[in-house]
């Protein structure tokens, strides 16, 4: 168990190290973030490479009409044909030769008054300046031809400034998607993460049912696709999503302290099937330490419990609550 600091004027921040990882950027929100913060690292080394290099970097948004009752897989499929279809084009035909590469990445948000929204963003490099607004006929019908329709806003084109933005937010703590569950309930939908918040928190049935509908589609599916020979110009590394799972230092991390938890106390009072106490542990670390929530664990004191200690309360010399107590007069007496 580690704890973290992650700048001024903000708490430690604890997290496990040396547990095993299912490397799912799907489905488990502990993998996702490393994985995305991995993800975001390589996309901005492209967008530096893209710059030393005076590339022109476009971002376009693709999506597609859909509706409250669109199966999700098939949506999904159908989209995926589209953007097959769209790349043989010959709009896209006459603009790639001035492509030297792109990425496209795949998302999703889902209960929205029009069901899923799954879309692409296509991350485009390009070798001088070039209008891609020929490509918007291209995939509209690209969409008719894979059975589906969309209007304008199926097709968005922004420049670089709009992609450095998206990028930034890739790789962002998981606790402020979640803290965001509640909002996106209307026409937009909300994104995995908050439906599985939702399912879990407010105990909300239709969002665990999608957000299951969702975990069961997009596994076995990439979330980035690099153009064939893009990151090796680029100088990026190849890192698939088990290796990204594993604990690594994310940006801005200092490591403050660490514990120990022996095997047999982790199996038998934290990892525990009918009572996980995970999260309280590191509620507990968080607040006296990790040292100090490990010895209590090993001492018998389950996370959560009220530690009765032996020896009164003394506040510490010269601190606010040592000036609060010196500042109460006792009573005045009454009588002889």
């Amino acid at each position: 168990m580690v704890a973290s600091s992650y700048g001024e004027g903000q708490g430690d921040q604890v997290h496990y190290e040396g547990l095993q990882t299912c490397g799912s950027v799907w489905a488990c929100p502990c993998c996702s973030a490393r994985i995305s913060e991995t993800r975001r690292d390589e996309m901005n080394q492209l967008l530096a490479w893209a710059r030393a290099q005076s590339h022109r970097v476009m971002m376009l948004t693709l999506t597609a009409r859909h509706g409250r009752d669109d199966d999700l897989a098939e949506l999904l499929d159908r989209m995926k044909d589209a953007k097959r279809r769209w790349a043989q084009h010959r709009s896209y035909r006459e603009i790639k030769p001035r492509m030297i590469g792109n990425v496209t990445a795949t998302e999703v948000t889902g209960g929205g008054a029009h069901g899923w929204h799954p879309h692409f963003h296509v991350i485009v490099i390009l070798d001088e300046e070039t209008d891609l607004e020929p490509l918007r006929g291209a995939w509209l019908a690209s969409l008719r031809g894979a059975g589906l329709d969309g209007a304008g806003a199926a097709f968005q084109a922004q420049d670089a400034d709009a992609a450095g933005n998206y990028i930034a937010k890739w790789g962002a703590a998981e606790e402020l998607t979640l803290s965001q569950r509640k909002k996106g309930r209307g026409r937009t939908g909300r994104t995995p993460a908050q439906l599985l918040a939702g399912s879990c928190d407010e105990a909300d049935r239709k969002a665990g049912y999608l957000w299951a509908e969702y975990a069961t589609v997009f596994h076995g599916r990439r979330q980035l696709v690099w153009s064939r020979g893009l990151k090796a110009l680029a100088g990026v590394g190849e890192v698939d999503d088990e290796e990204a799972a594993q604990d690594q230092q994310q940006e801005g991390q200092t490591e403050t302290a660490r514990a120990n938890i022996p095997h047999q106390v982790w199996r038998d009072n934290v990892a525990v099937r009918r009572a996980d106490r995970r999260s309280e542990l590191l509620d507990r670390a968080e607040e006296v330490g990790p040292d100090e929530a490990v010895a209590e664990l090993i001492a018998g004191h389950m996370p959560g419990d009220v530690i009765e200690h032996d020896q009164p309360y003394r506040p510490r010399e010269g601190g606010l609550a040592a000036a609060a107590l010196a500042a109460i007069r006792p009573p005045l007496r009454q009588g002889p």
